[in-house]
């Protein structure tokens, strides 16, 4: 009596047919899921890590045009510079746009970031303003 309920309990624990390939199923699509998650996470980094290199090459043009005698080509210069050295190769493309309106200065930097997904556009636009610093009389 005793061996056939061992044999019984046995016999239960092997997969019924129609569980048969189950494993597989679930195999792709945790380890499609895991990667879904994995790129998306490091996307998300790449385009931080692009937005704060936009940002301080925006604020780079502003300070540039703030001070006495700043100009739009230098402001335009200092912040394509910072890109150069602070971007590494995070954005595909990038354009730098300054302008000097009366007392205040606006620089918009954009750039297409490196993707890791094939066909998904990822874009950075950053706008910095500031007052242009001027002597005046008391």
């Amino acid at each position: 009596m005793r061996d056939r309920h061992v044999t019984r309990r046995l016999v239960d624990r092997r997969p019924a047919a129609r569980d048969a390939g189950s494993y597989s199923v679930e195999a792709i699509l945790t380890v499609t899921l895991v990667t879904t998650i994995v790129l998306g996470t490091f996307q998300v980094a790449l385009w931080a890590t692009a937005r704060s290199a936009a940002r301080h090459a925006a604020n780079r043009a502003v300070i540039t045009a703030t001070l006495e005698g700043g100009t739009e080509a230098a402001a335009d210069q200092a912040a394509r510079q910072r890109l150069e050295r602070g971007s590494s190769g995070l954005f595909d493309n990038h354009e730098v746009d300054v302008t000097i309106t009366g007392d205040e200065v606006r620089a918009t930097v954009r750039g297409d970031v490196l993707s890791l997904v094939p066909g998904l556009p990822v874009r950075v636009t950053v706008t910095s303003t500031g007052q242009v610093e001027r002597w005046t009389s008391p």
